[in-house]
């Protein structure tokens, strides 16, 4: 990355092939326990929240996971296909790649999804749908067959975890009508793949949804019955048809499909998306990462890339000052990677002073 003149010492070309290793993944953390909230009576049966008894959970990390937390987080590397649809690619060379829709016109969608054009959805995306898109990650890896059995979440549950909104005086019905819009628009995002793995041919050439969500909210009436403020909100989600060939454990045993999955730290989620949002990104993407990338050696420019535009990173080369201040800013984004666990070890390219 051509990052500019740094006032401690590094030129923008040494920025760009400065190389570090990031480690500490595996690391187990210390347990919090978690009190349920009341429950509707009527409502189905939730899944209990990640991290209850373990500090770090299994999640789903193959290349269709890693190359949505991209398509959430990189929301300017879009393009139009015709006027008004757009899509996204990941190329994984050898005729692989992974494409992502906007699918905003499905019977079981909300009006407010199907009111809306796909470039209005593309600006919904981003490092909370990204969040999102990490539990949903872990919560599928947790299912016998994901293309087939479904979980169901407590919207006040995911409000925690996400930091959703936290510190501002949001009422609880509007964090919860915030966590329930954000679930269904990860139900917006479709996905083709062309995958061959040595004999296996993956692919799936249907634009199918990434998750197929549905959200049932829990009103509490006025004296006249009337619904009044939103109390609590169920969201019932089943992974799409990638996982069939991608986190299929009894596929891989007969040769048939492939099972990827990693883990993720309860500590991840602990990085404030608002304050640390380039952080907050990385962090998701190096866990979702580690199974592809196990030296955990990489330059600051591959780092920066995986969670942000090629058009971001150029405008910022470009500009002197800003690009100034942005070495700043990955300095304090290596920094809050450390206090959540992960280890990083520069290479001896860095210089002493940085």
């Amino acid at each position: 990355m051509s990052t500019g003149h740094n006032s401690r010492g590094a030129t923008k070309s040494q920025l760009g092939a400065l190389q570090l290793e990031i480690s500490g993944l595996e690391i187990p953390l210390a347990q919090e326990n978690h009190k349920r909230l009341r429950k509707p009576t009527d409502q189905p049966q939730t899944e209990p929240p990640l991290f209850t008894h373990k500090a770090i959970e299994m999640m789903a990390t193959g290349a269709p996971v890693i190359s949505a937390t991209q398509a959430f987080l990189k929301t300017p590397e879009w393009h139009e296909y015709s006027p008004g649809h757009l899509y996204f690619q990941r190329q994984f060379g050898k005729g692989r790649y992974i494409e992502f829709f906007i699918l905003n016109q499905q019977k079981h969608q909300p009006g407010f999804i199907t009111s809306f054009a796909e470039p209005e959805i593309l600006e919904q995306y981003g490092v909370h749908a990204a969040r999102l898109h990490a539990i949903f990650a872990t919560y599928a890896a947790q299912q016998q067959e994901p293309w087939k059995d479904s979980f169901t979440l407590l919207g006040s549950d995911l409000i925690k975890m996400l930091r959703l909104h936290r510190g501002n005086k949001l009422k609880k019905s509007q964090k919860l009508k915030a966590v329930t819009d954000l679930a269904c628009i990860l139900g917006t995002l479709g996905v083709k793949i062309q995958w061959q793995e040595g004999n296996l041919n993956l692919t799936i050439i249907e634009r199918s949804p990434f998750w197929i969500v549905s959200v049932k909210e829990y009103y509490q009436n006025t004296i006249f019955g009337n619904p009044e403020e939103l109390f609590e909100a169920a969201i019932c989600v089943q992974a799409g048809l990638w996982t069939r060939n991608f986190l299929n454990k009894e596929g891989q045993r007969e040769s048939k499909a492939l099972y990827q999955y990693g883990f993720i730290n309860k500590a991840v989620f602990n990085l404030d998306p608002n304050r640390q949002k380039l952080a907050a990104a990385l962090a998701l993407y190096l866990i979702q990462n580690r199974r592809a990338h196990p030296s955990g050696k990489y330059s600051i420019r591959s780092l920066l890339s995986a969670v942000m535009s090629a058009q971001e990173i150029e405008a910022i080369s470009k500009d002197r000052r800003r690009c100034s201040r942005f070495v700043k800013q990955v300095y304090r984004l290596l920094e809050s990677l450390t206090e959540i666990q992960f280890g990083i070890q520069f290479n001896p390219s860095f210089p002493e002073a940085l």
